[in-house]
């Protein structure tokens, strides 16, 4: 019995050692999963992200199980939250219109923008400033709101303050230069302070809504909310399902700017019409936000296309186009308004009157819109033909306002008086130029300073480029370029005459190539400039230093070419035309390429002495030139500051 037993024992315990010996060659032969190491984190890498204790963060009366209850029986009856919401007044506006959540999420994002774009100053400098401009308007318009909301929100006590200070950093960054790097950096870290949860400390200025929220960054920040995020995020019913947060986020930001615009002291919101596009983009964002409370990816389609024609009404010709114009001025939605006729004759606007220098002039015809943006003749008109459909070349379209003083000076100077002695005299400088090179040239080409349109062909053509303006209208005539018309043509169909307009020394530097404007104030950066001092004494001699004849470069016609004109001394220096280059003015530059005159002493030293080393075959050129004889006298012509100043006039 002892002997079986003993037999028991021993099979048991055999079948137990197969058994562990089976089991851990089974743990042997399956591979243990790939896992990834667990993060590791800094301790204070989500310092000021995220609250160390979010309870702390409540404010009011806790009635969780009150809500809980309300909200249950409104699941269970399948009814929505009312949309029939009483109209709110003041600051309470605020609460229905954005919550905090959102403001909190749009600065957080904002922040993390702004450190991709200020990082280093040749960045800032090369188009970061304008990005800058756009995410500080934005932080300084969720400040606004928040110092303005009606209950305790996140970074309400800094609100005050740093909405002054993001907007003032806003209106800075037109331009991308060291200084205002400098102050970008400053207001970067009062930002990640904010997001640590330090109070910002400064004195916290009175701050306009039109200070704060510039119109030009505000369109920017509402095409950027639709285009970019709720058009695409309701596009389709999967892409609504996916992102009702984030439709949620822009909605509300769209309906908070919607308000801003309507705000007193805004730009044309006293404008009814204005006012009602405001409007009626806030009632399509509450409208966008129903959809997302009903889930109904329809509804919110509807309702996002709503927002958009409400941009298009403005922004479009007449009619609700597909999206809206980049540019109105250019499909002359401006001039819908701005006609020749004061459509708002009771208010100060702008179209009454603009101030002059003569006091005299200060309230008549001369000085009313009409007259100086319109009407034609012998006189300079600010939209003449080839300003046309281009208002932006001086006015800002989001902000009318802005520059008006600096307009009023220059409507004064010789560069916009429409009535200077120039412009009502019977010559038409848009049809004094040549089809030569100002290289080769030593006159006739008036338009590349009297003119604005002949000056830029003159400047972005390596300052060769002089030739006449072409006619346009039902009857254009041939370009008056010389020696077709050599006193130049006055039987041109457009009668409109350029001023020296703002383009002329300013230049926005836009990075879209395709929106030219100039009403920013920045000036238009130009290399050292070369000024050419050709002369002749008769006024008609057109053969180059070379010997080649003019007729043959630049491929005129025989019958108006110079065969048959004379030949006389044409004063040039050791057989190369008479250019000067100036040093480098800097900024200056753009003065330089007008003032610096027409003649120099140079001319008169080489002519008195004889230049031999022009063209031997007419020997006559070798000879002094007899001053008192000459047809055409040696002349600096008007107002040449820059030979003046540097001594090459003498």
């Amino acid at each position: 019995m002892r002997r079986i037993q003993h037999r028991r024992i021993l099979v048991v315990g055999l079948i137990c050692m197969a058994s562990i010996s089976s089991y851990s060659f089974a743990q042997k032969a399956i591979r243990k999963p790939d896992r990834s190491k667990p993060p590791q984190f800094q301790s204070n890498e989500f310092s000021g992200v995220f609250f160390a204790d979010a309870r702390s963060q409540l404010q009011g009366t806790v009635s969780l199980g009150a809500t809980s209850q309300a909200a249950e029986a409104s699941m269970a009856s399948g009814s929505e939250p009312s949309d029939a919401e009483p109209a709110a007044k003041g600051n309470e506006v605020w609460k229905q219109l954005i919550s905090g959540s959102t403001i909190e999420d749009l600065v957080k994002e904002s922040k993390s923008r702004v450190d991709g774009i200020i990082t280093t100053p040749a960045k800032f400098a090369s188009g970061g400033y304008a990005e800058a401009r756009r995410e500080f308007t934005l932080l300084g318009s969720l400040m606004g709101i928040i110092a303005q909301y009606p209950e305790e929100i996140r970074w309400k006590n800094s609100a005050p303050y740093a909405r002054t200070s993001f907007a003032r950093m806003a209106a800075n960054c037109k331009v991308g230069t060291q200084p205002v790097y400098n102050e970008a950096k400053l207001r970067q870290q009062d930002l990640q302070d904010l997001l640590k949860g330090t109070k910002l400390n400064g004195t916290a200025e009175e701050t306009a809504w039109a200070d704060t929220a510039d119109r030009g960054p505000t369109m920017q920040i509402l095409e950027w909310a639709l285009r970019e995020n709720l058009a695409p995020h309701t596009s389709n019913e999967d892409n609504f399902n996916n992102n009702l947060d984030e439709i949620t986020k822009y909605a509300e930001l769209i309906a908070s700017y919607s308000q801003i615009l309507q705000q007193e002291g805004m730009t044309d919101a006293d404008d009814e019409t204005y006012a009602q596009f405001a409007a009626t983009m806030l009632g399509a964002a509450k409208e966008t936000l129903k959809a997302v409370r009903s889930k109904d990816a329809e509804l919110a389609r509807t309702a996002v296309a709503k927002i958009d024609q409400s941009c298009n009404k403005c922004h479009a010709a007449g009619v609700i186009a597909d999206g809206p114009l980049e540019n109105p001025d250019a499909d002359d939605r401006c001039a819908r308004c701005h006609a020749k006729i004061n459509p708002r004759p009771d208010l100060f606007d702008g179209f009454r009157q603009l101030r002059y220098a003569s006091i005299i002039r200060q309230y008549d015809a001369a000085a009313t819109t009409a007259f100086t943006h319109f009407s034609t003749g012998r006189h300079g008109n600010y939209v003449s033909t080839n300003y046309k459909r281009n208002c932006r070349a001086c006015h800002n379209p989001h902000n009318t306002v802005f520059g008006r003083e600096q307009r009023q000076q220059w409507a004064e100077s010789g560069h916009g008086d429409t009535m200077s002695g120039y412009r009502v005299s019977g010559t038409d400088f848009k049809t004094r130029g040549s089809v030569i090179a100002a290289e080769d040239n030593f006159g006739n080409f008036c338009v590349r300073c009297h003119t604005s349109t002949g000056y830029l062909n003159y400047i972005s053509s390596g300052f060769s480029n002089v030739q006449a303006l072409p006619d346009s209208g039902p009857n254009a005539q041939p370009t008056s370029n010389y020696p077709k018309y050599p006193s130049g043509s006055s039987t041109y169909s457009d009668k409109s005459r350029e001023t020296i307009a703002c383009n002329v020394c300013h230049d926005d530097a836009r990075l879209d190539a395709r929106v030219k404007s100039s009403y920013s104030g920045r000036v238009r950066r130009l290399p050292r400039i070369v000024s050419y001092y050709n002369y002749s004494s008769t006024g008609t001699s057109r053969l180059n230093p070379g010997g080649t004849n003019l007729t043959q470069k630049y491929k005129v016609p025989s019958t108006i070419g110079y065969a048959n004109l004379p030949v006389s001394n044409f004063v040039t220096a050791g057989g190369k035309q008479l250019g000067v280059r100036y040093s480098d003015f800097g900024l200056s530059n753009v003065c330089v390429a007008c003032h610096s005159g027409r003649e120099i002493g140079t001319v008169i030293k080489v002519a008195s002495v004889g230049n031999a080393d022009v063209n031997s075959q007419f020997p006559q050129q070798s000879l002094p030139l007899d001053f008192t004889r000459v047809q055409a006298v040696v002349n600096p012509h008007d107002r040449a500051a820059a030979a003046n100043l540097t001594g090459i006039s003498g």
